[in-house]
């Protein structure tokens, strides 16, 4: 359906004649001339069309808009409305503006207000809570950074947006909310939230770990045969050589020792690595003992 013609009226000493032609697919205006005064002007800026009547009017045009001097209406169409964000990423919870610009019939552009726009999400589950009448855009929460977009429409014009709300709190997501496990994890193993499954204190697979264990040690919370495991590979002398199964970036890992099991406190060993690893070896050079026994501590540094 063809949009109909938008007016801007403009506030011009009236003039008792037609000064220069007027053209668009809805519509023509063509003054008579009855001299050949006016002339043109023009900058890097703006250029300026004098009247053919000899009168100081014209059209005048800039990058943002074109005015008609000598005409009571000024009549145009708007082909296209271009839609731009400040800023284009946004992070969870936080808020981004919208705005609109319409491209004319003529080439030229006009800035529209926002709240002649009507805003809309496209998408369902799309990530934005809201945009007001003003367009200013509220992002939800996420469990990774996820595209959202935004239409807006002027009249029968519509334009469309995309933007990219950012992951910037793991733990914020839905039913998974402030659980102490990351949402991305949570949704990579137990599908989007709701699901009861995923708990910190639930144990899906029934390996004796809890699916707060399974998180910190990287291991399948569905699969019974994925488990972590501390070895004694050998001892010489006084040196124990032990194994961790594995080991994933991102955790402190505190071997700890002690020679009765209650009493498991003195730290043997705290590393970290840079990326994962299988069989991961540490030494005990302290196991002076008859019988010593070990456990293994997995925490995430306070930095993440």
């Amino acid at each position: 359906m063809k949009s109909t013609p938008l007016i801007y009226l403009s506030l011009l000493t009236a003039i008792p004649l037609a000064h220069g032609e007027r053209v668009s697919t809805n519509y023509t205006l063509s003054p008579e001339i009855l001299d050949a005064g006016g002339g043109q002007s023009s900058s890097s800026d703006y250029t300026n069309d004098l009247s053919t009547g000899g009168q100081a009017t014209g059209i005048s045009s800039s990058v943002n808009y074109t005015d008609r001097g000598g005409y009571t209406g000024q009549l145009f169409d708007v082909v296209s409305l271009a839609i731009t964000a400040t800023p284009s990423s946004v992070n969870e919870g936080e808020t981004t503006q919208l705005e609109g610009q319409a491209l004319l019939d003529d080439g030229t552009t006009l800035d529209a207000n926002q709240s002649d726009i009507i805003w809309s999400l496209v998408g369902a589950n799309n990530p934005l809570e809201q945009v007001d009448e003003n367009g200013l855009a509220t992002a939800g929460p996420v469990y990774e950074s996820t595209p959202a977009t935004v239409s807006g429409s002027l009249g029968d014009i519509t334009g469309e947006l995309m933007l990219t709300i950012l992951n910037s709190n793991t733990d914020d997501f839905g039913d998974y909310a402030g659980d102490g496990l990351d949402d991305f994890w949570q949704v990579e193993n137990f599908g989007p939230p709701p699901n009861s499954e995923a708990a910190p204190e639930e144990n899906p697979d029934n390996d004796s770990a809890s699916n707060e264990w399974e998180y910190l040690a990287g291991t399948n919370p569905l699969d019974s045969s994925d488990f972590f495991a501390l070895t004694l590979l050998a001892k010489t002398g006084s040196t124990a050589q032990l194994a961790l199964s594995q080991v994933i970036p991102n955790r402190t890992y505190s071997l700890m020792a002690g020679t009765d099991l209650e009493n498991l406190n003195d730290e043997v060993t705290q590393f970290t690595v840079a990326s994962e690893a299988t069989d991961h070896l540490v030494e005990d050079t302290s196991a002076n003992e008859a019988a010593k026994f070990y456990r293994i501590e997995i925490s995430i540094p306070s930095d993440e």
